[in-house]
């Protein structure tokens, strides 16, 4: 079952975010062949864009994650160096709707905070990689 299977991998990357989070391990992912390590240092859940405290979720290495599943836009952000924010979608689909109304009132949002970079990656399993 191929939803099931995506949701699957989207826990398992939620995982291994907290476990980072929590020192017990780095958040490696291979990006294009190459292993990067991504910042992780709390975990931040929200209901609500506007829940969210900007001078909590400034910090290198928080992740921002939403608690309504399947809204569509994103399934994580992460603040990283450079005040940077990475936006995350997980799938295991070949294509994937973005609801942009759910990025852009984060970036709205971020950008108040004074985030000026963003960038969005879509995290798949290695074997539907093209």
């Amino acid at each position: 079952n191929p939803a099931f299977d995506g949701w699957v991998l989207e826990m398992d990357l939620l995982y291994q975010v907290h476990r980072a989070a929590k020192g017990l391990q780095p958040l490696k992912l291979t990006i294009q062949n190459n292993e990067k390590t991504w910042p992780a240092g709390r975990v931040y859940f929200f209901d609500a864009v506007g829940d969210v405290d900007a001078a909590f979720i400034i910090d290198v290495g928080t992740w921002l994650i939403p608690t309504k599943f399947n809204q569509g836009g994103y399934d994580l952000v992460g603040i990283f160096p450079g005040l940077k924010a990475v936006f995350v979608q997980v799938t295991r689909s070949d294509n994937h709707d973005i609801k942009c109304i759910y990025v852009h009132e984060m970036m709205v949002h971020l950008v108040s905070w004074g985030v000026l970079q963003m960038e969005f990656y879509f995290v798949r399993p290695g074997d539907k990689v093209n």
